[in-house]
């Protein structure tokens, strides 16, 4: 459906056929609120422009839309965009639990795509920030990112809705994701890291999300004066949906990362474990999660600062059983995110104790 796209206008937009609605008059305001929540439900329809004309009276309301393509360019490109997502399943299973196609697609979303940098605003590369942009071009900022995550996610039957808020000091666009029954936050932008997918925001909680993002308010929280930027000519941001996010268990790091959940006999051996297993890939990562049962920062003073050096206890005991490609033990360090009550241990190899 490409809406009835008519002939380019002057600004290089395209009028789509008017909206009527007979009957209803509804409030600038109003219309504003309906055509956010169809821009986040629609992560398909990529070819919009923000922008519309209005005239609402005496009981009747006509809506003006504008596309930034003619209807034979949607149909092209709408076709381009539905021939990436066949790619995409072709690595599907049956199998896969949602979590599995979850982070299947998180994957390879920042696998094909790549941040737009040189992109500040829609008139740069309106591409860009749109699903079209990231799966097609693979090209996107944030906004990108986060639709074509809804939309791949949308294939698989995974709910998912886009969140609008700030990050960085900026405008920034993530995900909410249902998986399982529960809520959760993931920030496919923000993980996509110079190594690769990072999984910092993959599944996190509202409390944990808060930490270095603010969420806008959902419409209702609003004036009609903010929702139109009547006082100073800039309209608010608003979200429609906010799902409060709390669960835990289909987090990155608590089902792919070592539970430290006691500092006994027990923690020792599954450390040393965890340690073996990535002496045996030559890993050069290990990452331990410190149950909620603990005190974070006392619980990583006893495994690498003070007391018995729990972790460089077991480290050593390893190393005992080895005979070549030991874990070097003064070049042991760590990257310490408390937010997440996460610690990942940075390794590297030596040839002599």
């Amino acid at each position: 459906n490409v809406f009835y796209i008519s002939q380019e206008q002057e600004d290089g937009l395209y009028d789509v056929l008017s909206l009527k609605l007979w009957g209803v008059e509804l409030t600038e305001a109003e219309m504003r609120q309906v055509i956010v929540a169809f821009s986040l439900d629609k992560p398909h329809i990529f070819w919009l422009d923000n922008r519309f004309g209005y005239s609402n009276t005496t009981g009747n309301t006509v809506m003006q839309l504008y596309s930034f393509l003619s209807a034979e360019e949607i149909e092209s490109c709408s076709a381009e965009l539905n021939e990436n997502i066949k790619e995409l399943h072709l690595g599907l299973s049956a199998e896969m639990t949602e979590y599995d196609r979850e982070i299947y697609i998180h994957d390879w979303l920042i696998e094909n795509c790549n941040y737009a940098d040189d992109v500040v605003k829609i008139s740069d590369d309106f591409f860009s920030f749109t699903s079209f942009g990231a799966l097609v071009n693979q090209k996107a900022v944030c906004e990108g990112y986060s639709r074509a995550m809804q939309l791949m996610l949308s294939t698989v039957g995974i709910e998912s809705i886009p969140v609008i808020g700030n990050g960085n000091d900026g405008l920034h666009m993530w995900n909410s994701v249902k998986i399982e029954n529960e809520w959760y936050y993931v920030d496919a932008t923000w993980n996509d890291t110079e190594r690769g997918s990072g999984y910092d925001y993959f599944n996190i909680t509202t409390e944990q999300i808060l930490s270095d993002h603010t969420i806008m308010p959902v419409y209702s929280q609003l004036t009609d004066e903010q929702i139109c930027g009547i006082d100073d000519g800039v309209a608010d941001s608003f979200n429609v949906i906010v799902p409060v996010c709390s669960a835990t268990s289909q987090n990155y790091f608590v089902k792919n990362s070592l539970i430290i959940d006691d500092l006994g006999d027990v923690a020792r051996w599954n450390i040393k474990i965890a340690l073996r297993d990535a002496q045996s890939m030559l890993s050069e990562t290990v990452t331990l999660s410190i149950s909620s049962d603990l005190d974070y920062e006392d619980t990583l003073d006893e495994l690498f600062y003070s007391g018995d050096y729990i972790f460089f206890e077991c480290l050593d005991a390893l190393n005992e059983e080895l005979e070549g490609n030991y874990i070097d033990r003064n070049n042991v360090s760590i990257s310490k995110k408390p937010n997440l009550r996460v610690v990942t241990v940075i390794l590297q190899y030596t040839d002599e104790v």
